[in-house]
């Protein structure tokens, strides 16, 4: 947590210029993900809303920060109720290509999970625990209308893989 603080600290140094940009615009967005590898295993499907805002620098250039709060639903287990959550917190950039209303995105961030157990068995102690990891995410979007966006991004964090679907409206 030491190091995460200064890593936040310079990533908001560093798109603080951008800022002082062409257009500024906020937009809210759903999301479904697909959880894959040895955690796909256990969670089955993820959804949530987020919020975000963009920024425009350029006629194919856009940087955004973005939140979402996504929950899990996880294998069935006898006498254990599951729960998961993640918050991903990421700041994004988008090459919108010439002449289409299609963009490439990359981005960088921090991905806060959680997990909590609760047993039926009393005698069993219930566990909970959070941890938070590294976040990156690339993908592609295409603006379906000028308030309307599609994306699709692969997510890479940590050994919980996931490949997202978001439909998102610009305000």
């Amino acid at each position: 947590m030491r190091r995460l603080i200064p890593m936040i600290l310079l990533a908001a140094a560093l798109a603080a210029p951008s800022f002082a940009a062409e257009e500024t615009r906020f937009y809210g967005q759903v999301q479904a993900l697909f959880p894959m590898g040895d955690w796909g295993d256990f969670a089955k499907l993820g959804f949530g809303p987020g919020l975000g805002m963009q920024v425009a620098q350029k006629d194919n250039l856009t940087f955004a920060v973005e939140a979402s709060y996504l929950m899990f639903s996880t294998e069935d287990i006898p006498g254990v109720d599951v729960s998961w959550s993640m918050v991903p917190i990421l700041a994004i950039g988008q090459y919108h290509l010439k002449d289409s209303s299609a963009y490439l995105l990359g981005g960088l961030g921090l991905a806060i999970g959680s997990s909590k157990l609760e047993y039926d068995d009393p005698d069993v102690p219930d566990f909970d625990d959070s941890s938070s990891d590294v976040a990156i995410a690339l993908g592609a979007g295409i603006d379906a209308t000028p308030k309307m966006f599609f994306e699709g991004r692969f997510n890479a964090i940590s050994d919980a893989n996931s490949v997202s679907l978001h439909m998102g409206l610009r305000f």
